[in-house]
């Protein structure tokens, strides 16, 4: 073992001799342990570009003021666009309903003058029923457009899941969504079947439950379905300069796909109150996502550049705020 301290000590000892053989007392090591160069202060080690450190404190002790952190930093305006992302306003409820007594909301920008709100509020009006507030006004789209096919290995084995325990003080909760669910058809009662999955119940932000379905077992022994999904950096990309955008989200869209007849029985889930199936697509499902994006993309593949689909999420946009009214 070789120990140089300021090239002034010089020890050498044999491979048997240990540290504790040369340094008996405290005092000792804080001895040996005094170096003139601390390996966190060897200045040799910096970059030749760095400032002194002196020098670099100093010039951020002045950037970092008190001043400069309360200060709101302003993102960066689009030179082509006065009304660009970063100026999206607040919004305003706008009743179109149809119905007495019943409101039904849209929200538009309150930056909007009043004729263009209007203007817009009659537009909405005239297309009711493209939106959509319940379950019954959801008619669903064309099984000749897209039907959900769930197509497992040939030699993949069923799985029949057993019942599963839920909390009493969801009963009723969650009772009243199958109840919803069956009265807009979107499950049917069904004879237990080789693959039975169980319901989840999930809380939600709002303090209602949602009800999903362990389908683990039966997406394990599903193909893939290589469908792409949009990239949505291009997607914001392609929306950069307009000066105006409207945001739709689609109303429970999973379930207006049709799901084929002769799989159906591959959705079947158990309950307290019996086992049913899915006629509908359900969320959970492995390429649910994929059949839903190949619905989209075909239904708006004519009016791309106004309107791209990430899912069920739809912005419309227009370059010009004058031509945005004939593009909705």
């Amino acid at each position: 073992m070789n120990v140089v301290h300021g090239e002034s000590l010089s020890i050498s000892t044999s491979d048997s001799t240990t540290f504790f053989d040369l340094v008996h007392t405290d005092e000792q090591i804080r001895e040996l342990m005094s170096v003139d160069d601390l390996p966190w202060e060897d200045l040799h080690h910096r970059s030749s570009f760095l400032p002194e450190i002196d020098h670099f404190e100093n010039d951020f002790s002045s950037i970092f003021t008190a001043d400069y952190v309360k200060e709101p930093q302003n993102p960066l305006q689009h030179p082509d666009s006065e009304l660009n992302l970063r100026n999206i306003s607040r919004t305003i409820p706008i009743d179109i309903s149809v119905k007495p007594g019943i409101i039904e909301n849209i929200h538009i920008g309150a930056s909007c003058t009043d004729e263009e709100i209007q203007t817009y509020k009659a537009l909405f009006q005239e297309f009711r029923d493209v939106f959509a507030w319940s379950y019954e006004e959801m008619p669903g789209i064309d099984p000749s457009i897209v039907v959900h096919e769930i197509k497992t290995y040939p030699d993949a084995k069923p799985v029949r899941q057993r019942l599963r325990q839920i909390h009493p003080r969801k009963d009723a909760a969650i009772k009243a969504k199958f109840e919803k669910l069956l009265k807009a058809g979107f499950i049917y009662p069904i004879p237990l079947m080789d693959w039975v999955s169980n319901i989840v119940p999930m809380n939600k932000k709002q303090g209602t439950i949602r009800i999903c379905i362990d389908y683990r077992d039966i997406n394990r022994a599903c193909l893939e379905d290589n469908y792409p999904t949009p990239y949505i950096d291009q997607i914001i990309d392609d929306c950069a300069g307009s000066e105006i955008f409207s945001f739709m989200d689609g109303f429970s869209s999973y379930n207006q796909i049709n799901i084929l007849l002769a799989d159906q029985p591959k959705t079947a889930f158990i309950c307290p109150w019996g086992t049913f199936a899915y006629c509908k697509l359900p969320f959970g499902l492995k390429n649910a996502g994929a059949t839903f994006q190949r619905e989209m993309s075909y239904t708006f593949h004519d009016i791309k550049h106004i309107v791209q689909p990430y899912l069920d999420d739809l912005p419309a946009h227009s370059l010009r705020r004058a031509n945005h009214f004939t593009h909705l």
